[in-house]
């Protein structure tokens, strides 16, 4: 590959990673919106069904960027990043889809248990997803380094990562179907969007950045 050919990879590595990270910022966005309307969980599950693969390709892009000597933490960063995708898409997809349609008319009782509610299957599944992600940004941390910019990337990839613990407890808990049950889910989820949010513009600024300076 001529230095040509491995600039022009990069600029196209580059806006890959600026357009996902504004794509997930969006999505982010629209999922916090979401949980503050009732009757919007169909579009707070196609959210998150579209963040999964979003920051898959996020990833991608971040690995193509990174210092060769940072690489191994990036392509670890994708592969946590792919489980979290799997589990998580497919929880979205099997709510949007066999919970919401209910199409085989099976009872209540054994539907619940695909229902995304605390103690049931996929909301353990979904919990296990969830840590993956940090994990994600936690493992990928040390590819930013340098100028005050990839400084707060890294911090905060850190502290979204330390979330990690927050998704393993989680399903741990009593929480009652009730009033405060459901009050706790969505402040914990938008405390998750105001986190995850600004990470993904930062790094829409990040790639930008790295577009200009080729």
């Amino acid at each position: 590959m001529t230095l040509r050919d491995s600039t022009q990879a990069n600029i196209t590595a580059y806006k890959i990673g600026l357009w996902s990270a504004m794509l997930l910022a969006v999505e982010t966005i629209a999922f916090g919106i979401s949980l503050l309307i009732p009757t919007a969980d169909n579009a707070a599950y196609l959210a998150s069904f579209l963040i999964a693969p979003s920051f898959v390709v996020l990833m991608v892009a971040i690995h193509y960027s990174a210092p060769p000597d940072k690489k191994v933490w990036s392509h670890l960063g994708i592969s946590f990043a792919i489980i979290y995708a799997v589990l998580g898409a497919f929880n979205y997809y099997v709510q949007l889809t066999v919970v919401r349609t209910n199409s085989l008319g099976v009872s209540q009782d054994l539907l619940q248990l695909f229902a995304f509610t605390p103690g049931s299957i996929m909301f353990a599944q979904d919990m296990l997803g969830y840590s993956f992600l940090c994990l994600a940004t936690l493992i990928a941390a040390p590819v930013f380094t340098g100028d005050r910019l990839a400084t707060w990337i890294k911090w905060s990839f850190v502290i979204h990562g330390l979330v990690l613990f927050v998704p393993l407890v989680f399903p741990a808990l009593s929480f009652s179907q009730d009033a405060t049950g459901d009050e706790i889910g969505i402040l914990a989820n938008l405390f998750w969007c105001i986190l995850f949010a600004p990470i993904a513009l930062l790094l829409a600024v990040y790639f930008r950045r790295l577009i200009r300076h080729q």
